[in-house]
């Protein structure tokens, strides 16, 4: 019969008086998502040795307990392990503690798990908190976990420890990182936010009830996460009879875990548990656990039903969290499929490395904008794009209204009476977004709005985390590069305030000088030129760009020694058509929720951007006849032209800027840009219609 033992081990053979460790293990509690029953017996084997080294392991057996899907121990019973050295401690990142958990009942034995615990990761001469460790088969699949409290000590061999388990100072309490309020309420209200522009816009496709737990790592240990799928309800049915073969995948940190299809019901219930192991370098405050329902088709791939997320830093850890949860069709699994790096990876291992230094340059509204000056709350936080601060309007709205919403009346009311120092209306975020009117260059008087610099920049706009992975931008194709190999060493971002004149991007932020200094160390220190990939209004830049770096003595020569390929994609050469619809109708850029058509007007002829991407080059270079009114609508009566049954009106750019109020934007555009030399000139030699002076230039244009 296994029992307990007070034996101490001596793992060393030599003896003499030098610093020496020794570790106390107590063995607290265990519970696995594979135990056969509760009615067999729990016992655990611990060694102390390297992960690989089971023969010469000292090796000592915790008592049998016996039936329990959650066995307890003794907390007065240890094992200590003794003549653990220094070098040991520091420098051996294979040695450590092995803990196995088995099951038996009559003659079956099943092994539910192992764990490792690397001695470096504990620290020494400390009372450490316990910590739940997850439990693992050996090809790494989690099956439970297992509550350890570790002490390692100092000690000589010629004595014995100092600690005792009855005389220890009181055990110290798990601190885990916790999100503030100021935190909480954020994603509270983002969350809030969210699922009511999803119901506005009808996406809803059913329900899911779960539970889960959450374990963070702490002091470099791993930790563990816990959901139960229980049920769904009132699922979309997708199949051509009416019905649905739904099954749950969970994913976290690019992990993912799919429950068992259960054939035609709308209903299911599943009962699924998956434990996820999460490392200690990952940052359980912005944690998300995306949860997917898809339908399983056995002749064509499998469709999404819907699919939700949850935000594991807003829930109190090692507490049994239970929700039901609205699932949406969205466009997240399209994300996810442009965020699979395998393509990049297999490249990677099939021998293809890194070669040319790459600069990428970001397209309009695609750059994210913080704010450095004006409200106090908001000062180093982005404003492009926040949903939280958008959507500040509409939080009147939910507040102690919305179902779901956790807030208490009083709290409702106190947090209205802070509205006006904190919580400011919609018309400050358009009034940070928007540029003077005067102008469409200049900040507002005390706003100052700037891009944000480097790669962070240009891949997802948001960082809020529950509209992060809806917002991307360049962040695929960042993590393709970086999964193929790329680093901050050869790979850089322009990012820029997409908001003002090209020409005004050199004179308020140098723009065009940092990209030269950018292009020029990436060439000196990866010893070959650059390739820039820009998309949309970015090619408009870079091309602007290139114009001026030609203008300068030696430029063409700058041009071909720095700069080896151009990678053009979605390029407006000649201008987009939806710049003159936006600024004369207004654009809600995908915001009409929170935007009206009124504000979305009053932000767009603010910036002094928008005309250097007005139509250019059908007939003339600058033609006169660009827009189609209807007669009806027309401010001048003449000529008319019939166009099947319907009669419209020919007018230029000029009249139709000036006759809808927009005659900034057409100083703008005729100041900035028509009379630019390196954009428009003389209508016979309009350079911003000249290809880019470049050597090779790859242009790509694709639809949805």
């Amino acid at each position: 019969v296994r029992g307990f033992s007070v034996e101490r081990h001596y793992l060393s053979t030599v003896r003499p008086i030098m610093s020496l460790l020794s570790l106390k293990v107590h063995i607290l509690e265990a519970e696995s998502i594979d135990f056969l029953s509760s009615d067999t017996d729990k016992y655990c084997e611990v060694y102390v040795a390297k992960r690989i080294d089971q023969k010469n392991a000292t090796k000592e057996f915790f008592e049998i307990h016996k039936n329990s899907n959650k066995p307890t121990w003794n907390r007065d019973q240890d094992i200590t392990f003794h003549g653990i050295t220094a070098e040991q401690h520091q420098n051996d990142l294979y040695f450590g503690l092995k803990l196995r958990l088995f099951e038996e009942r009559k003659k079956e034995k099943k092994k539910i798990g192992r764990a490792f615990i690397k001695i470096h990761t504990i620290p020494k001469d400390q009372l450490n908190p316990p910590h739940w460790f997850p439990l693992v088969e050996v090809d790494g699949k989690p099956t439970g976990q297992i509550k350890l409290r570790l002490y390692l000590l100092s000690s000589h061999l010629s004595a014995e420890p100092s600690i005792k388990t009855k005389s220890s100072p009181k055990e110290p309490p798990v601190i885990y990182p916790k999100f503030s309020e100021t935190e909480k309420e954020k994603h509270h209200k983002e969350r809030i936010i969210l699922q009511d522009l999803k119901d506005y816009l009808g996406l809803k496709s059913g329900e899911i009830s779960l539970k889960f737990r959450t374990f963070p790592p702490i002091l470099g240990w791993q930790g563990s996460l816990f959901v139960t799928v229980i049920s769904c309800k009132d699922l979309a049915p997708l199949d051509n009879f009416g019905s649905s073969d739904p099954y749950v995948i969970l994913k976290i940190n690019n992990v993912h875990i799919k429950s068992q299809t259960i054939k035609s019901n709308l209903n299911p219930k599943f009962n699924f548990t998956a434990q996820f192991i999460i490392e200690p370098t990952f940052d359980v405050h912005s944690c998300l656990l995306d949860v997917q329902v898809w339908d399983y088709d056995v002749a064509s791939h499998d469709d999404l039903i819907g699919c939700t997320q949850i935000s594991l830093g807003e829930f109190p850890p090692e507490e049994e969290h239970e929700l039901t949860l609205n699932i949406y069709k969205t466009q997240e699994p399209v994300v996810e499929r442009l965020t699979d790096t395998s393509a990049a990876k297999r490249l990677k291992q099939e021998g293809y490395l890194p070669k040319y230094p790459v600069v990428l340059v970001p397209g309009l509204a695609s750059s994210v904008l913080v704010v450095e000056e004006g409200n106090d709350f908001w000062r180093k936080e982005r404003i492009w794009l926040s949903v939280s601060k958008l959507g500040i309007a509409k939080w009147d709205h939910f507040l102690g209204y919305k179902q779901g919403n956790v807030m208490k009346p009083e709290d409702v009311s106190e947090l209205k009476a802070q509205k006006k120092s904190q919580f400011l209306t919609q018309n400050s975020w358009l009034e940070h977004m928007s540029l003077c009117p005067d102008t469409c260059y200049s900040d507002p008087e005390g706003i100052r709005v700037r891009s944000l610099k480097g790669v962070d920049a240009v891949t997802y706009l948001a960082d809020e985390g529950l509209v992060k992975g809806s917002s991307y931008v360049m962040g695929p194709l960042v993590e393709n590069l970086k999964a193929f190999g790329y680093t901050d060493d050869n790979l850089a971002a322009m990012p820029y305030d997409w908001r003002i004149p090209l020409h005004y991007l050199q004179e308020r932020d140098e723009y065009f000088t940092e990209v030269e200094k950018t292009i020029e160390k990436l060439r000196k220190s990866q010893g070959l030129p650059v390739v820039i990939l820009a998309h949309s209004m970015g090619n408009r830049v870079m091309q602007y760009f290139l114009n001026v770096m030609k203008s300068k003595p030696n430029g063409q020569e700058w041009i071909d020694t720095n700069i080896h390929t151009m990678i053009s994609v979605g390029a407006p050469w000649l201008g987009a058509p939806k710049m003159l619809r936006t600024i004369l109708s207004g654009e809600r850029m995908g915001l009409d929720l929170f935007l009206s058509k009124p504000e979305s007007i009053k932000l767009v002829r603010t910036l002094g951007s928008l005309p250097c991407l007005f139509p250019l080059g059908l007939k003339y270079h600058h033609p006169s006849t660009m827009t189609y009114v209807a007669a009806e609508d027309s401010p001048v009566p003449e000529p008319k032209i019939k166009v099947k049954d319907a009669t419209y009106v020919p007018l230029s750019i000029p009249t139709i800027l000036n006759f809808s109020g927009a005659g900034t934007q057409l100083h703008v555009y005729q100041n900035f840009y028509v009379e630019n030399k390196h954009f428009g000139g003389q209508t016979d030699a309009e350079c911003i219609l000249n290809a880019p002076p470049l050597k090779r230039l790859y242009v790509i244009y694709g639809i949805n």
